[in-house]
């Protein structure tokens, strides 16, 4: 038998094969458009409270039946009559309230009568807030996979119709009809209490989570400017290029380094970079080395990745350790600080796909589009792969490689 009730937009209990689920997956939850369901959400648990007094009025399970045998077969009758197992949830639901609020009637301090009078029922209206969203978050995982894409309004669905119940059993008990108690107006403004709640406290943390993204993104960004500026001078130690090779090189390389920079102020991903940066630096590279330089073009650069990582490790294990300079010491305690302001740069998983597209597709078209400048202007094809080889390495101290290997790689350039 399937409850009639007003139920909520996208509720069907027709779809669901076997509502039994139902009655242990309630949970207090938050959706969207929240304050239109409010009025719908009332009606129904008003509607349910009138149903279920309905109920137990014809058949008396209260104090006004003497008979034990009497509510015995009046309970059977009820459990005919009512759909589901809604009776059995409510009785059990009922009787662990009450029990809760005899153990904390009997609980109070002696001394109680000596403080100011209590306003809240057993505890002020925060608390009890927060003790709903604990517990209501701790059921979304479990009630989400029992939904298995069925509209979240069936829980909200069956919570109302369980708050119904609830108030037409405890009116049956004190031998009234749900209006004359004190139950819809103890229970009804709690919806709004909490839906009001919940949103000041979801705004409260949105606001502190944007708060601390927007210092994390200045004090980003003013490393950024500090790693471009103490990189500048490092380059400026170097030995002065002499060959138009060597100069070509150092220009491709500072051009570069600005692109990538003003990549990451947009907060592209580390790991995008990194894979534009051999890609194109393979396209580049490899057709200069190749007997047959168009059948590159039908290589994936990727599958060669691994094997040039390993080369690279062994070529720079054979290296000596540089000495450094202060400025470059420096620069090397920046670098490693700008790792915590970047979120697993070894995967994207947790970024959304059209994301990484939208990413990956505008850091392919920045930097295709400097790296074309320079061949444009007659640059050597291998000093602008040169270039972007440096950044690739560069690069790979995100990725767990010591900034004191990067410093041994910059030994081959």
């Amino acid at each position: 038998m399937y409850y009639s009730a007003p139920m909520l937009p996208d509720v069907d209990y027709t779809n669901i094969l076997d509502d039994e689920e139902f009655n242990t997956s309630f949970s207090l939850v938050t959706v969207h458009d929240a304050e239109n369901l409010e009025p719908l959400v009332i009606n129904l648990i008003t509607h349910q409270a009138h149903t279920s007094y309905q109920h137990f009025d014809e058949y008396p399970i209260n104090s006004t039946i003497k008979s034990h045998e009497q509510k015995i077969q009046n309970l059977e009758h009820l459990r005919e009559k009512t759909p589901g197992s809604i009776l059995n949830q409510t009785m059990r639901l009922g009787r662990f309230m009450m029990d809760v609020l005899e153990e904390l009637k009997n609980n109070q301090p002696i001394n109680r009568f000596l403080k100011p009078k209590q306003t809240e029922l057993f505890c002020n209206q925060e608390s009890l807030i927060k003790i709903a969203l604990y517990l209501g978050g701790k059921q979304c995982a479990s009630w989400r996979e029992t939904l298995d894409g069925l509209s979240d309004n069936y829980v909200m669905n069956q919570l109302a119709i369980q708050i119904g119940w609830l108030i037409g059993y405890f009116s049956h008990l004190d031998n009234k009809e749900p209006n004359q108690t004190q139950y819809f107006d103890y229970g009804l403004p709690l919806i709004r209490l909490y839906r009001e709640y919940v949103y000041k406290m979801m705004h409260a943390y949105v606001d502190a989570q944007n708060r601390e993204s927007q210092k994390e993104h200045d004090e980003a960004e003013a490393l950024l400017t500090e790693i471009r500026d103490v990189s500048e001078k490092t380059r400026a130690q170097t030995l002065p290029a002499i060959t138009e090779f060597q100069k070509q090189m150092a220009i491709a390389k500072a051009g570069i380094e600005k692109t990538l920079i003003e990549l990451m102020n947009q907060g592209c991903a580390i790991k995008i970079l990194l894979m534009s940066l051999f890609y194109f630096w393979f396209t580049l590279e490899a057709p200069l080395h190749a007997q047959n330089p168009e059948a590159i073009d039908k290589e994936d650069p990727f599958l060669h990745m691994g094997n040039i990582i390993d080369l690279v490790k062994k070529t720079a294990s054979t290296l000596p350790e540089p000495e450094l300079s202060p400025e470059i010491q420096i620069l090397n305690q920046k670098m490693q600080q700008l790792k915590k302001y970047i979120s697993n740069p070894e995967s994207l998983d947790t970024v959304l796909q059209e994301q990484v597209e939208n990413q990956a597709a505008n850091v392919n078209t920045t930097i295709h589009a400097v790296t074309s400048e320079y061949l444009k202007q007659d640059f050597h094809p291998e000093a602008v792969a040169n270039a972007l080889f440096s950044h690739w390495l560069r690069m790979s101290v995100f990725f767990g490689v010591p900034e004191s290997h990067w410093q041994k790689n910059g030994l081959l350039f």
